[in-house]
């Protein structure tokens, strides 16, 4: 059926799609030989794997692996450094510059694999030096500086993934798909399984669709 919508979108938008680079991940199967899927109009012969693979600029891995991720966010990091160190801008455009240009594109690569605060701050580290260096601060200048919305306000990597997080999972409970609803109710009854808890965080919650 989506994949059907997605073909006749491409049919009205007249687009060139090569459905023959199409990926299937699986975590449940090991089998060798290609599966038919029909894709639209187009039968086409996929072979299930459990290797990551590359959808627009975000690395998908069905083993949720977690060190590729950092490790693409790291090297995005490290090229955005590369461009601003020799860059003649002031505390404030460097701020500018990180909260509204390369955080976005971070959360963006960060949308399906939520990472600690351990990593969050390690990879936090790059941009808050430079920040540092740029500004003539020594290193042992305290980190709350930079980070409190009373000085400079720059973004931290933990805070802003944790409120996008926060956001999706309001929406995922506020949400008029009652199909969507119900797997979201599944998904927390088994954490509250999980981690043997006597209530869930829905307990004292009423959400609004209940209220439509």
């Amino acid at each position: 059926m989506i994949l059907s919508v997605a073909d006749e979108f491409y049919d009205i938008t007249s687009a060139a799609i090569n459905k023959d680079k199409s990926k299937l991940l699986t975590n449940t199967t090991n089998q060798p030989d290609p599966i038919e899927i029909k894709f639209g109009k187009t039968t086409i012969n996929i072979t299930p794997t459990t290797d990551p693979v590359r959808f627009l600029g975000v690395n998908i891995n069905i083993r949720l692996r977690h060190n590729l991720v950092v490790k693409d966010i790291r090297a995005h990091i490290r090229r955005f450094v590369n461009i601003i160190k020799c860059k003649p801008i002031t505390d404030c455009q460097y701020c500018y510059i990180v909260n509204h240009v390369l955080f976005p594109q971070l959360l963006y690569k960060l949308h399906n694999t939520p990472l600690s605060q351990d990593t969050c701050n390690f990879l936090n580290t790059t941009i808050r030096k430079l920040f540092k260096a740029k500004s003539s601060f020594t290193r042992a200048t305290p980190n709350a500086i930079i980070y409190s919305p009373l000085f400079y306000n720059l973004s931290n990597l933990w805070t802003e993934q944790y409120a996008e997080f926060a956001t999706s999972l309001l929406n995922q409970f506020n949400t008029t798909n009652r199909l969507f609803y119900n797997l979201s109710r599944i998904s927390l009854f088994i954490l509250q399984k999980s981690e043997l808890a006597h209530t869930t965080a829905l307990t004292h919650w009423t959400p609004l669709l209940t209220l439509r």
